[in-house]
């Protein structure tokens, strides 16, 4: 069975036993250390098999922006390209980036994540010092939002916060806004946000969902880290 690690920039956790294990740490790289020593810690292991692993970034590590319109193009590889080198002005996460893009993005555009690549090589790394393996990796806040769209399905607008930032998707059958907000906006700020991106889309506050990541509150079954605090505006 495969251990859940969240990972964030000034916090990370484990679950063991259904429990969330949390710890804070003043940098990224000996954060996640700690993490997966933790996460190995945690299991029996067989001889010369690693211990599969499920990483879930913050909305600080993992930030998503829209991919596109890109016309003309006929591999997927030149695709990723030009998302990678779009990422850095979309999200602001300094270069180099790698991007993990939903679909081909025309003759819409497409939701895409990008992950700046020194993040990506920290995590294999300490997975290959503590005999791990990383069988997934992706943002905390997809999860929430696939959670949230589960039992709200009618819902135009999602944001999900963490203690890294704020992550803002909005659309109908497909994302038209797609933004992070890094750091964490306070509440009354995210108020303002909310409202404004709902007056402009012409939403009522019916329509709009927040989801909270709470460090207190049991897993849920599909959405580790958490139960959630739901509400629409006010």
């Amino acid at each position: 069975m495969a251990i859940d690690v969240y990972l964030g920039l000034g916090e990370g956790a484990t679950v063991a036993q259904g429990d969330a294990l949390w710890q804070a740490h003043a940098q990224l790289e000996p954060g996640l250390d700690a993490l997966f020593g933790q996460a190995a810690a945690t299991v029996q292991r067989r001889w010369g098999r690693r211990v599969p692993v499920r990483v879930w970034l913050s909305s600080a590590l993992a930030r998503p922006f829209l991919c596109g319109p890109l016309a003309g193009l006929r591999r997927w590889r030149e695709v990723v390209a030009l998302a990678e080198a779009a990422a850095t002005e979309g999200t602001g996460l300094p270069g180099p980036c790698q991007v993990m893009i939903e679909e081909w993005p025309h003759p819409q555009p497409a939701l895409a994540v990008a992950v700046q690549a020194q993040t990506l090589d920290a995590i294999e790394s300490a997975a290959r010092r503590h005999s791990l393996r990383v069988q997934s990796l992706r943002p905390w806040w997809a999860a929430a939002l696939d959670h949230a769209l589960s039992r709200g399905p009618d819902a135009r607008l999602l944001a999900v916060s963490d203690g890294d930032g704020m992550t803002v998707l909005g659309g109908r059958e497909r994302f038209d806004t797609a933004n992070g907000y890094v750091p964490a906006p306070s509440a009354e700020q995210a108020d303002k946000v909310l409202a404004r991106l709902a007056l402009t889309a012409g939403l009522q506050p019916a329509d709009v969902v927040r989801v909270r990541l709470s460090r207190t509150a049991a897993p849920h079954d599909g959405l580790p880290f958490g139960a959630m605090e739901e509400q629409t505006l006010p």
